[in-house]
């Protein structure tokens, strides 16, 4: 039985709890990404902007959306990898959209409830 059932209100165990759930989230969330090799960049900002529903959250999601579409087109026009400048793009394209989209899933997220600004 949880401290709100016996009618006590929420301890400090509850919000340590949460604290420790939500991180756990966090680092599940910044694992797709980096499972993926950046294929799913857009899920982690897609599910911050489903779950907090703010601007900042839809722009960032459009952001990793276009990531990924210039990724998926450049892997389209030069399936082998390219040599010189096409490599360097392609491997900038391949970090940001694994290392950017893990990160923002895990530092983008505020442990504010929903309302405070």
């Amino acid at each position: 039985m949880t401290s709100l059932q016996k009618g006590r209100g929420p301890t400090e165990g509850d919000g340590r709890r949460k604290r420790v759930l939500t991180w756990v989230s966090r680092c599940l969330l910044a694992l797709v990404p980096l499972g993926s090799l950046g294929l799913l960049c857009p899920v982690p900002s897609a599910v911050l902007a489903a779950r907090r529903r703010r601007r900042a959250d839809w722009v960032a999601f459009a952001g990793f959306t276009v990531l990924w579409l210039l990724w998926i087109a450049d892997l389209a026009e030069s399936p082998d990898g390219g040599t010189g400048l096409a490599f360097a793009g392609g491997f900038v394209l391949l970090v940001v959209s694994t290392v950017g989209a893990a990160l923002h899933s895990l530092l983008a997220w505020s442990d504010r409830p929903r309302g405070e600004s």
